[in-house]
């Protein structure tokens, strides 16, 4: 809607004397269309898509993380930390943005879990996986299944695997089942809550 669109004038009733007013048919009186009711139903659909986004990320980052655990290796994780650096100087500056600051804190022959101190860095990570995976896969030749986590959540996690391990529990391999969100589909919810501007056209 042309917010700057004049209305068309609308013709008058005929009126049956000089004394009465002219009155509008209200069944062709232009209505006013208020943006802000839209901006808000829009607002709350995208709200609602980027929650399911964020139940299944968490989904997966429980699945990738219990798998990691099931074959992790300490010394896969040394191997990995020696070569993190490398990885990092050879990929794209796309990559190594998304990866600064990050260290291997668990890994296993196809799982990796990976911590950063910063909260938002993990969250970029976590939506780009594919990304990230890809990368290392034309680096190392090797297939890895990557996770962020926060430090004090990798702290939680880490207590959790010790004493299920002191207590005999087995981890058994979880099938992945959550899908990831695309970036593309999460550029699109982004473009479409913040380019709606609650106006009100006459």
């Amino acid at each position: 809607i042309d917010s700057k669109a004049k209305e068309m004038p609308l013709p008058p009733k005929e009126a049956k004397n000089d004394t009465k007013t002219i009155e509008k048919d209200p069944q062709t009186e232009p209505k006013k269309i208020n943006l802000s009711e839209k901006s808000e139903k829009d607002v709350s659909l995208s709200d609602s898509e980027l929650k399911k986004e964020t139940d299944e990320l968490t989904k997966l980052k429980k699945i990738r993380i219990n798998n990691c655990f099931v074959g992790a290796n300490k010394e896969v994780l040394t191997n990995l930390k020696s070569n993190w650096a490398v990885f990092l100087t050879k990929t794209t500056s796309q990559i190594k943005g998304l990866l600064s600051d990050t260290v291997p804190v668990a890994a296993a022959a196809d799982y990796v879990i990976i911590s950063s101190n910063i909260e938002h860095q993990n969250t970029e990570i976590n939506e780009n996986l594919a990304k990230i995976e890809e990368a290392y896969t034309k680096y190392s030749k090797d297939k890895i299944k990557f996770i962020a986590l926060s430090a004090p959540e990798w702290e939680n996690e880490r207590n959790i695997y010790i004493k299920n391990i002191k207590e005999g529990y087995k981890y058994q391999l979880k099938e992945e089942n959550p899908v990831l969100p695309a970036e593309d589909d999460l550029e699109k919810i982004a473009a479409s809550v913040f380019a709606q501007d609650k106006i009100e056209i006459n």
